[in-house]
């Protein structure tokens, strides 16, 4: 058999040098290595062997799918080839890697073969992710407002797909409940890497700079972690900051009616503040007037006053 005429050049290229020598055995260890990269590469995993098929290939929503799994074969399909990746590394791989094996050419033709067709397999693998079901899930009237929940849904997301599928969530996010996309916002900045965190932040940036009503306001604010609040456009901050500070100076509580309802988003918040100084001082400012501007500045306030106050 010439097996450079029956693998890809790249597989080739990789045991060209061990496999021509005669060398088999390391010749195999070789295909095995150009498996596992196209894995990580695939999955953005950094792991390998059976814990890195695992990773890429097991559970019930692996990152990895050689189909849709929404048959029982298919769900089979998917746990064999789980499986049969699992034996080569601790049949295939890890006796020669610790042990002194002399392979034939008969044998090392044959395990090359299984590996280039593993590999032909994982070349071919989708994340079979579809954005428009995955939005149905987020905007569901039945989603369950709880942080497992929104990170059990955020997990069905493909690593490279985050960023997009938060920006897409952003921008119709007027389909959903506020509540409950606190948790799916939440779940995502968790999952996020840095890149995907200032694509995220940036289109965050964009809509607070054009939003106009309070409740527009709230309802962006609400889905962005305080500590990542400095991350903000610097103009965006001073806009979406200067709107709140003049929030809490009208803000009191009379008959159980809250006026400055913004300004109470500037509690937490406002420790991150660029303009620290000036929410300050709107809050000590309240104070004075009457009960009903204390009323405001103590139930909201009260806890949040040493964080913001003593920068001031």
């Amino acid at each position: 058999m010439d097996l450079k005429k029956v693998i890809t050049p790249l597989m080739y290229q990789h045991i060209s040098i061990h496999y021509e020598n005669g060398l088999y055995s390391d010749a195999i260890l070789d295909a095995v290595k150009v498996l596992t990269d196209l894995i990580r590469t695939k999955s953005k995993i950094d792991g390998d062997g059976a814990t890195l098929v695992g990773q890429a290939f097991g559970g019930n929503t692996p990152l990895l799918k050689l189909n849709k799994m929404q048959k029982i074969s298919e769900i089979d399909e998917q746990k064999g080839f789980e499986q049969m990746l699992r034996g080569l590394y601790v049949g295939l791989r890890n006796p020669r890697t610790h042990e002194k094996i002399t392979d034939t050419k008969e044998d090392c033709d044959s395990i090359i073969l299984f590996i280039e067709y593993l590999y032909r397999k994982i070349n071919d693998t989708k994340s079979f992710f579809e954005l428009e079901e995955f939005k149905k899930k987020v905007f569901d009237t039945l989603f369950v407002k709880s942080s497992e929940y929104a990170e059990l849904l955020v997990s069905e997301i493909p690593p490279d797909e985050i960023a997009n599928v938060a920006v897409t969530i952003l921008k119709e996010r007027h389909n959903g409940n506020p509540e409950k996309l606190e948790y799916f916002f939440s779940a995502v900045f968790n999952k996020a890497d840095e890149d995907q965190l200032v694509a995220i932040l940036k289109a965050f940036s964009n809509e607070l700079k054009i939003t106009q009503t309070d409740i527009e306001i709230i309802n962006l604010v609400r889905h962005i972690k305080d500590q990542l609040w400095p991350r903000i456009d610097e103009d965006t901050k001073m806009r979406i900051e200067n709107r709140m500070i003049d929030s809490v100076s009208k803000g009191s509580i009379k008959d159980e009616q809250t006026e400055g309802s913004l300004g109470t988003w500037a509690n937490s918040l406002g420790e991150y503040f660029k303009l620290k100084r000036e929410l300050g001082q709107a809050l000590i400012d309240r104070l004075k007037p009457s009960w009903y501007t204390q009323n405001y500045i103590g139930r909201f306030f009260l806890t949040y006053l040493p964080s913001v106050v003593r920068h001031k």
